[in-house]
């Protein structure tokens, strides 16, 4: 499989990433010419847009191989019409390349100096979409056919024409598009079209040395996290309560002041998920640190058809469930349980120049600035000043490389139960990062949290309750725990593949320390750092919960284990190991030993000894070393062995009275 940036070399892990880096390229060259080069089109007046010709639909395998002249009159039809609607990823059509277009017309409409280039027609095309200029430039070499009109302003394509599209810029900041087609030999050629695109006007007077003299140390925002949640009595039945007053607080907040925190910072890029506004920083005392927005807009996540509809008012109304200060309210019980953890402050961006290009994304907006957990975080304690650290992805690899390498399994026990304690049900692979510790041989990987923005969420109300039916992992944060199973749905592979060898006993152990550690003093303190305006009118509420959780914890984390514990998986590396797994009447040991260079069984990887009556099945994947698997001892109730060898051979000897089954390659 191919791997998962940013451990291929590219920035971007998916598709929503693509469309924002593409934004914070525009973002940072407005004011220049910009060109962007690609092989689709986003329009199209050819085949690939939908447009047929009569020949097409006579000699439909034509439009597969050139020169496949074979009539097929009536069943030729059916080829070009299933294109129309989409089976091929290589049409507009296609609801994939629908997704590429809507994302990047979204970040372009508004922009003037901006020209796509594309090909994939084999012919020439230009069109005005708002003040995005678009050109298909295909035709070097052959050509296909291209309709006149559907709003484009020139097309050209079919019979023998070649040609190429030429722009040109000039000193005077103008921009013009010519469309040139060969004559005679190919040497020479003839304009067939030309038009002008725009102009690039004359640079306004540099700002950012009179900003530079202003300080924002003192300065203090009056502002509310969100207006627009108000409801009446009907509104909130239906579609919830929620946090409703509390973003409509008014709350005091300082500036932040650009030039001094982090010695000073210089915006970087933007980034953010489907729903948050996010800018990364450069800090001159050379950490990255991270502006997040309060505010959400959780449009990105619908499909087109629910766009402006119901809908879109619905989910951007639920983002009142979300508490807008609760990342706030993380840190001293992070601290006090010890585990990792983020340093939020609740900061006002200011309009300020030194924002550059992205004044109007941020500026003006109520937000949070932290520490961003990645690579060298030498510098921060509440990440365990790691020299290094890594995402999910990169830390699965190395764990698959080395079984040197491993998990620091009880912190990531008390990370997971914390996780349940405050309600936060949206920890996948993505929301945590990894800081990376040498040990004598290999490296321990301890995790970090980030991204807080379900943590708290109250999601009440007729309707919501309805949609938790149907999306069960979303819970709703009230005096008792909901089943931690559904909470932790987008943390479930997480969960069973790093918390494998901890028994029931260090479980208990862990979830009743935790509880001793989050004394009364500690919560009420942690719910404290919320703005006081704010901890006035619903500190208590949010003190009252987390007593009656932190009640609960021990016996969550019980039944949860319970879950866990049913089904087991355990993995090895590329390296060469040793498993034993011995069967008692009621207990099944299950040890993995590295095996040196010199096929010496040595130190020991893995100890854990089942319960039968509480594990139906264990899977051991041994991947890809030359491994050496023993199976003995006999039991009546008998857990079921899966073993899963890799590519390499394998020993596998099973002397065991019980339900084995082996998988290898021959």
């Amino acid at each position: 499989e191919k791997s998962i940036a940013p451990d291929n070399g590219c920035t971007v892990s998916s598709r929503l990433e693509v469309i924002q880096q593409v934004q914070d390229i525009i973002l940072r060259n407005r004011g220049k010419n910009i060109i962007i080069a690609q092989h689709h089109p986003l329009f199209s007046n050819g085949r690939h847009g939908g447009y047929y010709t009569l020949k097409d639909y006579l000699f439909p395998l034509s439009l597969v191989r050139d020169n496949y002249y074979i009539p097929l009159p009536i069943i030729g039809a059916i080829y070009p019409l299933m294109r129309q609607y989409g089976i091929s990823r290589q049409d507009l059509s296609n609801k994939d390349y629908q997704q590429l277009k809507r994302g990047l017309l979204s970040v372009l409409e508004e922009e003037k100096n901006v020209v796509i280039a594309a090909g994939h027609e084999h012919a020439l095309q230009f069109n005005k979409y708002k003040d995005i200029n678009h050109i298909i430039s295909g035709a070097g070499s052959k050509s296909s056919s291209m309709i006149k009109g559907n709003e484009a302003l020139f097309s050209y394509g079919g019979g023998a024409m070649q040609g190429f599209a030429r722009l040109n810029y000039y000193t005077n900041g103008q921009c013009w598009l010519e469309f040139w087609e060969p004559t005679g030999d190919g040497s020479t050629g003839k304009i067939v079209y030309r038009t002008p695109l725009y102009a690039i006007p004359a640079k306004a007077d540099d700002k950012t040395a009179e900003e530079k003299s202003i300080s924002y140390s003192d300065s203090i925002k009056t502002i509310v996290a969100g207006d627009t949640f108000k409801a009446g009595k009907l509104k909130r039945q239906l579609l919830g309560e929620h946090y409703r007053d509390t973003w409509a607080i008014p709350i005091k907040v300082k500036y932040l002041d650009l030039k001094t925190f982090g010695g000073g910072l210089t915006p970087l890029k933007l980034g953010g998920g489907k729903q948050t506004t996010s800018l990364q920083f450069a800090g001159k005392d050379k950490n990255v640190y991270q502006f997040r927005t309060v505010e959400k807009n959780p449009a990105a996540l619908l499909p087109d058809g629910f766009l402006k509809t119901f809908a879109e008012d619905f989910v951007q109304d639920q983002i009142s469930s979300a508490h807008p200060y609760g990342a706030l309210m993380i840190p001293d019980m992070a601290k006090a349980i010890g585990i990792y953890h983020t340093n939020p402050e609740l900061v006002y961006m200011p309009y300020s120049t030194l924002l550059g290009p992205y004044i109007q994304q941020v500026g003006g907006k109520l937000g949070i600035i932290e520490a961003r957990p990645d690579e060298d975080l030498s510098d921060f304690t509440s990440f365990g000043n790691a020299k290094n650290a890594v995402g999910t992805p990169k830390m699965y690899q190395k764990l698959k490389d080395d079984n040197d390498n491993e998990i620091d399994q009880e912190m990531f026990l008390r990370s997971r139960l914390f996780d349940i304690l405050i309600g936060d049900w949206d920890r996948h692979e993505d929301q945590w990062r990894w800081a990376e510790f040498k040990k004598e041989t290999g490296v321990i990987y301890r995790p970090i949290p980030r991204d807080r923005d379900q943590a708290f969420t109250k999601f009440d109300g007729l309707i919501p309750r309805l949609v938790s039916e149907v999306i069960p992992d979303i819970q709703s944060f009230e005096m008792k725990i909901g089943d931690p199973a559904e909470l932790s749905i987008a943390a479930r592979n997480l969960d069973r593949n790093l918390l494998t060898e901890l028994t029931k006993e260090d479980w208990q152990r862990i979830a009743t320390q935790m509880q001793g550690d989050l004394t009364d003093q500690v919560i009420e303190g942690a719910v404290r750092k919320m703005p006081e305006e704010v901890f006035n009118e619903a500190g208590e509420e949010i003190i009252t919960k987390l007593k009656s959780r932190r009640g609960q914890l021990a016996s969550v984390a019980e039944k949860y284990y319970h879950i866990l514990a049913n089904e087991v998986t355990i993995a090895g590396s590329d390296k060469k190991e040793y498993y034993r797994v011995e069967r008692f009447e009621n207990s099944t040991r299950v040890t993995v030993h590295k095996i040196d260079s010199n096929e010496n069984v040595t130190r020991p990887l893995y100890n854990r000894t089942f319960v039968n009556s509480e594990t139906n099945e264990i899977n051991i994947y041994a991947l890809d070393g030359r491994d050496s698997i023993l199976i003995d001892g006999n039991s009546s109730n008998a857990i079921k062995i899966r073993v899963i060898g890799g590519d390499k051979k394998d020993s596998f000897t099973d002397l065991s009275t019980g339900r084995t089954l082996y998988y290898d390659q021959e």
